[in-house]
């Protein structure tokens, strides 16, 4: 009975991870597409992106931006959701696009999942 009981867990699991929509468009490098920026000619993203300042670099304003989907895996937040090790961005960053900042108190910011650095 216990074995039948961790294979459906680890079924359910795996069924949930696959469903997740892949988080984050990298190269072959394993690099984000970079966009915006102060630079001339600044990249944009694809359709279905969109560029948000890299907050894997801090409050660092002047850098090119990545590229995430427009449906970007949430982590974080008030149900203290979890990235997935393994089966994508396994690293939650503080959602930059939004005026929640957990160093001044906002302990239920939601994050983004991204590939560290």
């Amino acid at each position: 009975m216990q074995i039948i009981a961790a294979l459906t867990l680890a079924l359910a699991a795996t069924s949930y991870a696959r469903s997740t929509p892949l988080r984050i468009r990298q190269d072959e490098n394993g690099i984000y597409a970079p966009c915006g920026g102060f630079v001339p000619n600044p990249q944009t993203c694809e359709a279905g992106f969109q560029c948000i300042r890299d907050p894997r670099r801090g409050d660092v304003t002047d850098l090119p931006g990545i590229c995430v989907p427009d449906e970007w895996t949430r982590c974080g937040g008030s149900d203290n959701l979890e990235c997935l090790p393994g089966w994508g961005p396994s690293q939650c960053f503080d959602w930059p696009n939004d005026d929640c900042n957990p160093g001044e108190g906002g302990i239920n910011c939601t994050g983004i999942c991204l590939y560290p650095l």
